[in-house]
C-alpha cells in the first residue's frame, strides 16, 4: 500500500513541476539570483515553513522545525550561461516530456531545490519530522563562480552549522559521501627588467614560473584516487 508520505508527494506533484518550471524560466547567472531566490521565498512561505530569510549575502534559508539537532538539504541557484552552447529547446523556456523537465538548471541544480522545499514541506504536512530535529532548505548563490563561499557565509556570518549537510547536485541518483576538495594558490614570480641586448643582465620571471608550472603538472600524477 502506498504510504501518506507517497499519497502526498503525488498530490503535490503538479504543483512542483509548475515550481520548478518557474524557477527554470527565471535566468539567473552568477550575481543574478536575486528573481529567483525571491521567487522560492515565496514558495517557502505558501508552503508554510516555520522561517525563511534572505541573509546579507543573498543566500535564502528557509526551516521546518524546532529540534536541537540539524539537517540541511542545499542547492545552488546560480547557474552557467546558456550561450554558445547547443539546445534543442528554448533554455529558458522549460518543457515536460517524457517526464523529464528540460531547460537551463533543472539539472545543476534548480531540480535539488525544487525537491528539498516539498520534501520539508511535505515531512511536516505528514507529521513525519523528528521532533528534535530542525530541517533547513538552503538555496545559496554565487556557487559556480565562487564556490563555497556561500556556505562560508552561512557559517561564518549567520552562525548555521547543521550536523549534516545534503548537497543535492546531480549525481544520476547515486549517494556520494565526500568530495575530492580543491585547493586556490596564488603565486607570483619577480624578475629583473633589463635590456633586451643584455638579457644575462635580468631575471626573466617567466622562466622562474615554468619550473613551477612543471612542478604543478607533477604534482596531478602523484594524487591518486583513494576511498
Amino acid at each position: 500500500m502506498p504510504s501518506d508520505l507517497y499519497r502526498l508527494a503525488k498530490d503535490a506533484e503538479a504543483d512542483l513541476v509548475r515550481f520548478l518550471r518557474d524557477i527554470v524560466a527565471i535566468p539567473s547567472l552568477s550575481g543574478d539570483e536575486e528573481r529567483v531566490i525571491h521567487r522560492i521565498e515565496r514558495q517557502m512561505k505558501k508552503l508554510e515553513f516555520d522561517e525563511v530569510r534572505v541573509d546579507a549575502m543573498g543566500n535564502l534559508i528557509g526551516r521546518v522545525g524546532t529540534g536541537p539537532r540539524s539537517v540541511a538539504l542545499d542547492a545552488h541557484v546560480d547557474t552557467v550561461d546558456a550561450k554558445d552552447q547547443h539546445w534543442d529547446t528554448e533554455p529558458y523556456d522549460p518543457i515536460v516530456k517524457d517526464g523529464f523537465v528540460f531547460g537551463r538548471g533543472t539539472s545543476d541544480m534548480k531540480g535539488g531545490m525544487t525537491s528539498s522545499v516539498y520534501a520539508a514541506a511535505l515531512l511536516k504536512k505528514a507529521g513525519l519530522l523528528p521532533e528534535d530535529l530542525s530541517l533547513y532548505v538552503t538555496a545559496t548563490v554565487l556557487e559556480e563562480d565562487c564556490d563555497g563561499l556561500c556556505w562560508q557565509y552561512i557559517v561564518n556570518e549567520d552562525g548555521l552549522r547543521p550536523d549534516v549537510v545534503v548537497i543535492t547536485e546531480p549525481t544520476s541518483l547515486r549517494i556520494y559521501r565526500g568530495q575530492r576538495g580543491r585547493m586556490e594558490i596564488e603565486i607570483a614570480t619577480t624578475g629583473v627588467s633589463c635590456h633586451g641586448s643584455a638579457p644575462a643582465r635580468g631575471v626573466n620571471a617567466i622562466y622562474l614560473m615554468a619550473d613551477i608550472i612543471e612542478d604543478v603538472e607533477r604534482l596531478y600524477q602523484k594524487l591518486k584516487p583513494h576511498e
